[in-house]
């Protein structure tokens, strides 16, 4: 349960930021959603199911930043490797673009993510045999 809450608090917040972005940003609205909102929610799916074990064992806020911020470049990386496969004519130097990209316009993202898992901490990873009676 604590899994799956991890992961639809990580995608719902990703997903909501590239709508957000896709609306708003000049050079995105034309676009279609394949270009970014559609990628980025996937990847943020693969990327949290593979990150909750890493972040579940490391209970201090630091190591939790951090790996959190492990799973934000992977995901840059993920999305340039995208990027480099659907656009006609990419190169791989779509992988440092988006780079680039995500931490200019992804770092409220990144903080958002790191503050809600933060305040659900106690629903996200504690272990499911604390706070109960020893009998």
């Amino acid at each position: 349960m604590r899994y799956a809450l991890f992961v639809v608090v990580t995608v719902a917040l990703v997903g909501l930021y590239c709508w957000v972005l896709w609306r708003v940003l000049p050079p995105l609205r034309s676009e279609p959603a394949a270009l970014l909102l559609l990628p980025m929610t996937w990847i943020a799916t693969i990327v949290s199911i593979a990150l909750y074990p890493v972040i579940r064992r490391n209970r201090r806020r630091s190591r939790h930043a951090i790996a959190l911020y492990v799973g934000f470049v992977v995901s840059a990386i993920l999305y340039g490797c995208y990027l480099w496969i659907v656009i006609p004519h990419g190169t791989a130097g779509m992988i440092p673009l988006a780079l680039v990209a995500a931490h200019l316009y992804g770092l409220p993202l990144y903080f958002a993510v790191f503050v809600a898992q933060r305040l659900m901490g106690g629903r996200l990873f504690t272990r499911s045999n604390e706070g109960r009676a020893v009998t």
